[in-house]
């Protein structure tokens, strides 16, 4: 190299190794570069030939000092711009239609609000659950309840071991159809609480009136009642406090209202058991409802054709196939999207990285 070059030259210098004398196509003009050979032998300098395939360094000054041949950071990357090889890339297509399916038109929503209770919080599925249980320990309760009394009414004591038979059985079918997933089989404890709803409301308004007026005969019907429920907390010879409670306008009035908000309680209770069993009836006869559609969308194009003319199956299009044949014709189809998105190996990309 010429004098010059060697007065630009800078002590500090980056290196670059490249392979072979193809990959760096030229030096331009403007930057020093010094061509040296490998550290394990000495080759002069002031030729521009040196041995092909021998791994040879390009010593360039630091960019940072560079001094009067400093250059932008645009023109660098311009001038040490190499040539990127003819690379295939895999084609692909952006704009392709996804993979043909039915199931987003006739998946059946188990999630939907409206399959929900509780603010929303509880599906409709799992209130059934909890109130099959509560009944079923309410039952339970009234029954220990029955069989470890003191004394024993048969007046009193037959009508409650029928009415609780009856919640029993319909216990056991809301049971049965909350695990067979039978709509049918939620109605008999659906009408027992619609029932037992419209028995409640008599009493609380009963218990109202007599909270309001408790010195008639409704007030004294409803005393000597609780008195006799209560009988056992009384001893033998509390027959004088007896006649003063059932006498006290103040302790009648007292149990009317205790009876009247507990009721009162009982009935939104009983309200919030029938909406959502309700609701869980809806629930699982839109699962049957959705099984059918399901099936007449495989199977209906079949049916349809034949109960149409001839210038309607023109127009729609005549399906003859059974359910065999049609799901193998999805199955085909759905083969043959998937084979566009595999790429042979043999073949031909569709288009290349452009040249730089």
């Amino acid at each position: 190299m010429s004098n010059v070059k060697d007065s630009i030259l800078l002590s500090k210098i980056t290196t670059i190794s490249i392979e072979n004398d193809s990959s760096l196509d030229t030096i331009h003009e403007g930057v020093v570069a010094e061509i040296t050979p490998t550290p394990l032998k000495k080759v002069s300098t002031t030729d521009d030939t040196y041995t092909r395939g021998r791994t040879t360094s390009f010593h360039l000054p630091s960019i940072s000092e560079q001094g009067p041949l400093k250059l932008n950071e645009e023109e660098l990357q311009k001038q040490y711009t190499r040539r990127s090889s003819n690379v295939s890339v895999r084609s692909f297509k952006p704009n392709s239609s996804k993979r043909p399916s039915i199931a987003p038109s006739i998946a059946f929503q188990h999630y939907d609000p409206k399959y929900k209770c509780m603010c929303e919080s509880l599906h409709v599925a799992q209130g059934g659950i909890i109130i099959c249980s509560l009944s079923a320990l309410s039952i339970l309760s009234m029954v220990l309840i029955i069989v470890f009394q003191k004394e024993y009414h048969l007046k009193y004591i037959i009508p409650e071991l029928l009415i609780l038979t009856i919640e029993a059985v319909a216990v056991f079918f809301l049971f049965k159809g909350l695990s067979e997933k039978k709509s049918k089989l939620i109605l008999p404890f659906l009408i027992l609480l619609i029932i037992g709803i419209f028995g409640l409301t008599t009493l609380c308004i009963f218990s109202i009136i007599v909270a309001i007026k408790p010195d008639n005969n409704a007030g004294n019907l409803l005393t000597s009642l609780t008195l006799e429920n209560f009988s056992e907390f009384f001893s033998d010879d509390d027959y004088t406090k007896k006649d003063e409670i059932s006498h006290s306008l103040s302790v009648i009035r007292m149990i009317a209202i205790f009876i009247a908000i507990t009721t009162f309680f009982l009935i939104i209770l009983e309200s919030w058991f029938v909406w959502t069993l309700y609701k869980v009836y809806i629930y699982f006869k839109d699962i049957i409802d959705s099984e059918i559609r399901k099936a007449a969308k495989l199977t209906g194009g079949r049916r349809c054709s034949a109960m149409v003319g001839p210038r309607e199956n023109l127009i729609t299009g005549k399906r003859n196939s059974t359910l065999i044949g049609e799901s193998n014709k999805r199955r085909e189809s759905v083969t043959k999207k998937d084979s566009n998105y595999k790429r042979s190996s043999t073949a031909k990309p569709e288009f290349q990285a452009q040249k730089f």
